[in-house]
């Protein structure tokens, strides 16, 4: 009795055995994020499209004369009449899932030479979330993101609209 317990709940175990082990951070519009060891803040928030359109578009919004997007870059699109320097960093994350029985199955049904390809990624359906990080700063280095001024929400403004441009 207690064997056929044993065994049953070792089966609903691997069924059931499904969990996360990191979750991709969920981003709904954007957030500002000031880190203690970076001079300035960011502007952070997730971009579902591809990298070419999104230099594309970023090169157009920007009114930059280069055929490639550069990271660091100076612009009059921000904000009236004032030159900033703006630093666009693109990142990706993924939730990870750990999935027993799928594991045990899958090592089971593979040959040796599947076992070599160590740069295949073992969760093919994973879904990755990209983001853009931007940080905006004036000619002095002063971070214009900070603080609650006119110009910090006027630049916040923009940067939506380059948000929903790209998007």
């Amino acid at each position: 009795m207690i064997k056929n317990f044993l065994v049953l709940f070792g089966i609903s175990f691997l069924l059931q055995s499904c969990f996360y082990t990191h979750r991709a951070k969920k981003i709904d519009a954007y957030e500002l994020i000031q880190n203690k060891e970076e001079t300035a803040s960011k502007f952070v928030f997730e971009y579902p499209g591809n990298k070419k359109d999104f230099e594309k578009k970023s090169i157009s919004f920007f009114r930059l004369d280069t055929s490639y997007m550069p990271f660091n870059f100076t612009t009059d699109q921000l904000y009236p009449d004032e030159e900033l320097n703006v630093l666009i960093i693109t990142s990706r994350d993924k939730d990870v899932m750990v999935n027993l029985l799928g594991y045990i199955i899958r090592e089971s049904l593979k040959t040796d030479n599947e076992n070599l390809n160590k740069d295949e990624d073992p969760n093919p359906d994973t879904t990755y979330y990209y983001f853009v990080h931007i940080q905006v700063t004036d000619k002095e280095g002063n971070d214009v993101l900070a603080g609650s001024s006119m110009r910090s929400k006027a630049i916040i403004n923009k940067l939506l609209k380059y948000k929903h441009y790209l998007n």
